[in-house]
């Protein structure tokens, strides 16, 4: 089922119908004689889908098209599409600063977040304070 207002600017549904399947596979298997492990599949399915989290989820399409502008050597539409990007990692930082999604993020991301960045020095300074884990990376793309 998807909600009013569920579906992000370029009309995607954020995976919701996929999760809300999984949801119901894991409840069901929960529930069966194969029972175990299940908890932590729910666990990690409530994560994902948790509202808090829900910006991760939106700025993936920016931050791809990003990562696309800068393979195509279009720097500043890369930028533009990277403040979208770090807008939304604020707003996730703001309520939920250690939760597992963001840090897979960044863990997976910071590389590319720092050549999206590259000589931005506001914008890299902000992701050393979201992201103090990965700040060397940052620091090296600093002018």
């Amino acid at each position: 089922m998807v909600l009013a207002g569920e579906m992000d600017t370029n009309g995607l549904l954020l995976g919701t119908p996929f999760y809300d399947k999984a949801m119901d596979i894991a409840s069901q298997a929960k529930l069966s004689k194969y029972s175990r492990g299940w908890n932590y599949r729910i666990q990690e399915l409530q994560n994902i889908t948790d509202t808090r989290t829900r910006p991760l989820r939106e700025l993936k399409p920016e931050f791809f098209d990003a990562l696309y502008f800068l393979g195509q050597d279009k720097p500043l539409d890369a930028y533009k599409e990277g403040l979208l990007v770090l807008k939304g990692l604020k707003k996730v930082y703001k309520m939920l600063p250690n939760s597992k999604p963001l840090q897979t993020f960044f863990k997976s991301h910071h590389k590319e977040l720092a050549k999206l960045f590259r000589g931005h020095n506001a914008e890299l300074q902000q992701l050393i304070t979201l992201d103090s884990k990965h700040r060397e990376t940052y620091r090296a793309v600093m002018e």
